[in-house]
Protein backbone atom coordinates (compact mmCIF):
# COMPACT_ATOMS: atom_id res chain seq x y z
CA UNK A 1 0.00 0.00 0.00
CA UNK A 2 1.09 3.69 -0.65
CA UNK A 3 0.59 6.69 0.78
CA UNK A 4 1.03 10.21 -0.12
CA UNK A 5 1.88 12.09 2.69
CA UNK A 6 1.62 16.16 2.58
CA UNK A 7 3.51 18.41 5.01
CA UNK A 8 1.10 18.90 7.88
CA UNK A 9 -0.98 15.88 6.68
CA UNK A 10 -1.68 13.36 9.09
CA UNK A 11 -1.64 9.50 9.31
CA UNK A 12 -4.57 9.40 11.06
CA UNK A 13 -7.15 9.54 7.93
CA UNK A 14 -5.01 6.01 6.96
CA UNK A 15 -5.38 4.06 10.04
CA UNK A 16 -8.88 2.57 9.12
CA UNK A 17 -7.89 1.63 5.36
CA UNK A 18 -4.99 -0.60 6.29
CA UNK A 19 -6.61 -4.49 6.23
CA UNK A 20 -4.84 -7.12 7.99
CA UNK A 21 -3.32 -8.41 5.09
CA UNK A 22 -1.73 -5.08 4.58
CA UNK A 23 2.60 -6.43 5.54
CA UNK A 24 4.11 -3.43 4.19
CA UNK A 25 3.61 0.73 3.62
CA UNK A 26 5.55 3.34 1.27
CA UNK A 27 5.01 6.73 2.67
CA UNK A 28 5.56 9.78 0.22
CA UNK A 29 6.76 12.61 1.70
CA UNK A 30 5.75 15.58 0.13
CA UNK A 31 6.73 19.17 0.63
CA UNK A 32 9.44 21.38 2.30
CA UNK A 33 10.16 18.63 4.94
CA UNK A 34 12.80 16.36 2.86
CA UNK A 35 16.51 17.39 2.03
CA UNK A 36 19.30 15.55 0.86
CA UNK A 37 22.82 14.79 2.50
CA UNK A 38 26.28 13.75 1.14
CA UNK A 39 26.63 10.18 2.20
CA UNK A 40 30.54 11.10 3.24
CA UNK A 41 29.32 13.33 5.74
CA UNK A 42 27.46 10.69 7.48
CA UNK A 43 29.89 10.01 10.24
CA UNK A 44 29.60 12.35 12.94
CA UNK A 45 26.69 14.78 12.01
CA UNK A 46 23.57 14.32 13.32
CA UNK A 47 20.79 14.32 10.75
CA UNK A 48 18.98 16.55 12.68
CA UNK A 49 21.41 19.14 12.04
CA UNK A 50 21.09 18.13 8.25
CA UNK A 51 17.68 19.11 8.44
CA UNK A 52 18.07 22.48 10.52
CA UNK A 53 20.86 23.59 8.39
CA UNK A 54 18.39 23.02 5.44
CA UNK A 55 15.72 25.35 6.90
CA UNK A 56 13.68 22.71 7.97
CA UNK A 57 12.26 23.31 11.80
CA UNK A 58 11.87 19.97 14.41
CA UNK A 59 9.42 20.77 16.46
CA UNK A 60 9.13 18.87 19.91
CA UNK A 61 8.42 15.06 18.98
CA UNK A 62 9.18 15.69 15.97
CA UNK A 63 11.38 12.10 14.19
CA UNK A 64 13.94 12.62 11.45
CA UNK A 65 13.83 9.93 9.41
CA UNK A 66 16.06 8.29 6.78
CA UNK A 67 15.60 6.57 3.79
CA UNK A 68 16.80 5.93 -0.28
CA UNK A 69 20.25 6.23 -0.93
CA UNK A 70 20.98 7.03 -4.52
CA UNK A 71 24.95 6.93 -5.22
CA UNK A 72 26.46 8.96 -2.41
CA UNK A 73 23.02 10.93 -1.66
CA UNK A 74 21.12 10.09 1.50
CA UNK A 75 17.74 11.63 1.75
CA UNK A 76 16.42 12.90 5.30
CA UNK A 77 13.24 14.61 6.33
CA UNK A 78 11.51 15.62 9.28
CA UNK A 79 8.01 13.30 10.16
CA UNK A 80 5.46 14.83 12.82
CA UNK A 81 5.16 13.39 16.62
CA UNK A 82 1.76 12.00 15.82
CA UNK A 83 3.09 10.65 12.33
CA UNK A 84 5.77 8.81 13.91
CA UNK A 85 3.44 7.46 17.09
CA UNK A 86 1.38 6.12 14.07
CA UNK A 87 4.12 4.45 12.41
CA UNK A 88 5.62 2.80 15.44
CA UNK A 89 2.02 1.15 15.84
CA UNK A 90 2.56 -0.02 12.19
CA UNK A 91 5.87 -1.74 12.83
CA UNK A 92 4.79 -3.04 16.23
CA UNK A 93 1.83 -5.19 14.01
CA UNK A 94 4.64 -6.14 11.80
CA UNK A 95 3.51 -3.81 8.79
CA UNK A 96 7.36 -2.87 7.29
CA UNK A 97 7.36 0.92 6.89
CA UNK A 98 9.38 2.38 4.07
CA UNK A 99 10.15 6.19 2.76
CA UNK A 100 10.25 7.66 -0.57
CA UNK A 101 10.04 11.43 -1.71
CA UNK A 102 9.76 12.73 -5.36
CA UNK A 103 13.04 14.13 -4.43
CA UNK A 104 14.46 11.01 -4.03
CA UNK A 105 12.91 10.06 -7.92
CA UNK A 106 14.13 13.62 -9.41
CA UNK A 107 17.43 12.95 -7.86
CA UNK A 108 17.88 9.52 -9.59
CA UNK A 109 16.22 10.86 -13.06
CA UNK A 110 19.06 13.72 -13.34
CA UNK A 111 22.09 11.75 -12.21
CA UNK A 112 21.09 8.72 -14.27
CA UNK A 113 20.30 10.89 -17.52
CA UNK A 114 22.50 10.57 -20.34
CA UNK A 115 21.25 12.98 -23.32
CA UNK A 116 22.30 15.70 -22.25
CA UNK A 117 24.95 16.63 -19.99
CA UNK A 118 23.58 18.74 -17.78
CA UNK A 119 19.63 17.69 -16.95
CA UNK A 120 17.33 19.29 -14.54
CA UNK A 121 14.03 16.80 -13.50
CA UNK A 122 11.32 18.83 -11.47
CA UNK A 123 8.48 17.14 -10.07
CA UNK A 124 5.33 19.39 -9.19
CA UNK A 125 2.39 18.69 -7.14
CA UNK A 126 0.30 21.86 -6.12
CA UNK A 127 2.53 24.08 -4.47
CA UNK A 128 5.45 22.40 -4.24
CA UNK A 129 8.39 21.56 -6.50
CA UNK A 130 11.11 18.85 -5.97
CA UNK A 131 14.11 20.11 -8.17
CA UNK A 132 17.34 18.03 -8.70
CA UNK A 133 19.59 19.39 -11.61
CA UNK A 134 23.23 16.81 -12.55
CA UNK A 135 26.13 17.72 -14.59
CA UNK A 136 27.67 14.66 -16.37
CA UNK A 137 26.19 12.54 -14.37
CA UNK A 138 26.57 14.30 -10.99
CA UNK A 139 24.79 15.24 -8.49
CA UNK A 140 24.59 19.50 -7.99
CA UNK A 141 21.64 20.77 -6.64
CA UNK A 142 18.32 19.44 -5.24
CA UNK A 143 15.78 21.01 -2.88
CA UNK A 144 12.20 20.69 -2.30
CA UNK A 145 10.79 24.69 -2.83
CA UNK A 146 7.47 25.55 -2.45
CA UNK A 147 5.62 27.54 -5.46
CA UNK A 148 3.42 30.57 -5.34
CA UNK A 149 3.09 30.65 -9.14
CA UNK A 150 4.38 30.17 -12.22
CA UNK A 151 6.88 32.97 -11.78
CA UNK A 152 8.27 31.47 -8.55
CA UNK A 153 9.61 28.71 -10.61
CA UNK A 154 10.91 31.24 -13.51
CA UNK A 155 12.67 32.95 -10.25
CA UNK A 156 14.09 29.98 -8.99
CA UNK A 157 15.47 28.62 -12.06
CA UNK A 158 16.94 31.82 -13.08
CA UNK A 159 19.48 31.60 -10.30
CA UNK A 160 20.41 28.48 -10.72
CA UNK A 161 20.93 29.18 -14.20
CA UNK A 162 23.19 31.64 -12.72
CA UNK A 163 25.05 29.52 -10.75
CA UNK A 164 25.06 26.55 -13.53
CA UNK A 165 24.15 27.93 -16.97
CA UNK A 166 21.26 25.80 -18.01
CA UNK A 167 20.65 26.73 -21.39
CA UNK A 168 21.79 23.81 -22.89
CA UNK A 169 20.39 21.75 -20.09
CA UNK A 170 17.49 19.03 -20.96
CA UNK A 171 14.44 19.66 -18.52
CA UNK A 172 11.81 17.19 -17.74
CA UNK A 173 9.12 17.80 -16.06
CA UNK A 174 6.70 15.45 -13.91
CA UNK A 175 3.99 15.28 -11.07
CA UNK A 176 0.01 15.57 -11.15
CA UNK A 177 1.12 19.47 -12.04
CA UNK A 178 3.98 19.00 -14.05
CA UNK A 179 2.40 19.98 -17.46
CA UNK A 180 1.06 23.65 -15.96
CA UNK A 181 4.48 24.76 -16.64
CA UNK A 182 5.58 23.25 -19.80
CA UNK A 183 4.85 26.86 -21.95
CA UNK A 184 6.49 29.38 -19.17
CA UNK A 185 9.73 27.25 -18.84
CA UNK A 186 9.90 26.97 -22.93
CA UNK A 187 9.68 30.57 -22.81
CA UNK A 188 13.11 30.77 -21.25
CA UNK A 189 14.78 27.07 -21.88
CA UNK A 190 14.85 25.51 -25.77
CA UNK A 191 14.83 21.89 -24.09
CA UNK A 192 11.76 21.08 -22.07
CA UNK A 193 9.42 17.93 -21.93
CA UNK A 194 6.95 16.68 -19.93
CA UNK A 195 7.35 13.11 -18.49
CA UNK A 196 5.78 10.37 -20.26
Amino acid sequence: MSIRLTDGQSLLNEVGSLGTEVTEVIVELYGPVVTTYPKALEEGLAKSEVLTRSGIALAEGDQVVCFGESRNIGYVARLSAENSEIISEWRAQGIRVTFTSPLERCVGAAVAATRRSKNVHIHILGQVASIAYAEEMQLRYAEVVPLEDEGAMVNILALLNKDYDLRKAQFVLGGEDGKKYYKTLKEYFRRVECEK
